[in-house]
C-alpha cells in the first residue's frame, strides 16, 4: 500500500497519518485494481496461504465462502487467469482480510455479471459491518442502488460531494411528456439544462440546478413537469460530462456544503 510517495497533498486514516512507516497500513487498507498481478510459479490457493499468514484478522472461511459463490476455480495460477479472474480472486482476498478500507479501481468493468452480483453483494455486506469502500468507476449505473456517497472528479478537482440522498436537493429532474404541459422554453434553452434519457413513453428526462431553475421559475416548476422518479448518480454523472467546461458556482458551494 506505501509503494508510491504522494508528490502533494496529505491523508489520514483514523489518525494514522500516511507519512508514517507502520506495519498497520497493509492491515487497516486494502486496494483492488484491474492492474494487479503475481507473476509466481504457484496456484492461487498456494499463494493465498502465504499471503494469510501476514493478516492476522484473515478470515479463511468468509475466503472460501466468496470463492464458492463466484464458483473460482483456485488450482490454476495467476498466469491462466483472465483479468476479470484476477479481479475476482483480489477481491475476494481484500474481503478476507478485514480492512477498514478497500480502494477500487476501475474494477467492475472487467467482472462478468455473475461476479459482478456476488461481489458487489460481499462489499454491501462489508459496509454493513461497518468498512467503507472507495470506488473508482465510470460506470455509475452499476454503483447508484447502493452508494451512499458521491465525489465527481473533472480536471483532477472534485467538483461536488454530496451523500446520495441529498443529490435531489442540489438538482432538479424533469420530465416532457408528448401531449403533456410543456416545459418553459427558457428552461429548455438554458446552456445548462442537460437531456439526460429518452423514456419508455417516449417522454424526456432532463437535469438543471435547483439555483438556476428558481432564477427561471420564480414561483418554481409546476407538478406536471417533474420526473417523480428522482435524480441518480448516474444523472449527476450525465450532468457533468456534458459540462466539460466546469460546474456552476452555485454547484460547487452545494457540494462545499455536501462535503462538510
Amino acid at each position: 500500500m506505501r509503494a508510491e510517495i504522494p508528490t502533494q497533498g496529505q491523508m489520514s486514516l483514523k489518525g494514522l497519518s500516511w507519512d508514517e512507516d507502520s506495519v498497520e497500513w497493509p492491515q487497516r487498507v486494502a486496494m483492488v485494481s484491474e492492474g494487479l498481478d503475481v507473476p509466481l510459479p504457484m496456484s492461487v490457493k498456494a499463494f493465498y496461504k502465504k499471503v494469510s499468514q501476514y493478516y492476522p484478522l484473515w478470515d479463511e472461511a468468509r475466503f472460501q465462502e466468496i470463492l464458492r459463490d463466484l464458483r473460482f476455480d483456485d488450482s490454476k495460477t495467476f498466469s491462466s487467469l483472465s483479468r476479470g479472474q484476477k479481479v475476482q480472486i483480489t477481491l475476494a482476498a481484500a474481503l478476507a482480510s478485514q480492512p477498514q478500507l478497500i480502494l477500487l479501481d476501475e474494477v467492475t468493468a472487467v467482472l462478468d455479471a455473475h461476479a459482478r452480483h456476488v461481489l458487489l453483494r460481499a462489499l454491501r455486506e462489508f459496509t454493513h459491518r461497518g468498512g467503507t469502500v472507495i470506488l473508482a468507476t465510470n460506470i455509475a449505473s452499476e454503483v447508484h442502488q447502493f452508494a451512499d456517497h458521491v465525489a465527481v472528479l473533472q480536471d483532477g478537482q472534485i467538483a461536488i460531494h454530496a451523500a446520495a440522498e441529498e443529490l435531489s436537493s442540489v438538482y432538479c429532474k424533469l420530465r416532457q411528456v408528448p401531449g403533456g404541459l410543456p416545459i418553459p422554453d427558457r428552461i429548455l434553452d438554458h446552456p445548462r439544462t442537460t437531456p439526460l434519457t429518452r423514456n419508455s413513453d417516449g417522454s424526456v428526462s432532463f437535469l438543471l440546478e435547483w439555483e438556476i431553475l428558481k432564477t427561471l421559475l420564480a414561483e418554481g416548476p409546476p407538478d406536471a413537469i417533474l420526473d417523480r422518479r428522482g435524480v441518480s448518480i448516474e444523472d449527476v454523472f450525465l450532468y457533468f460530462t456534458a459540462h466539460p467546461e466546469g460546474v456552476s458556482e452555485l454547484t460547487t458551494q452545494d457540494s462545499q456544503r455536501g462535503a462538510a
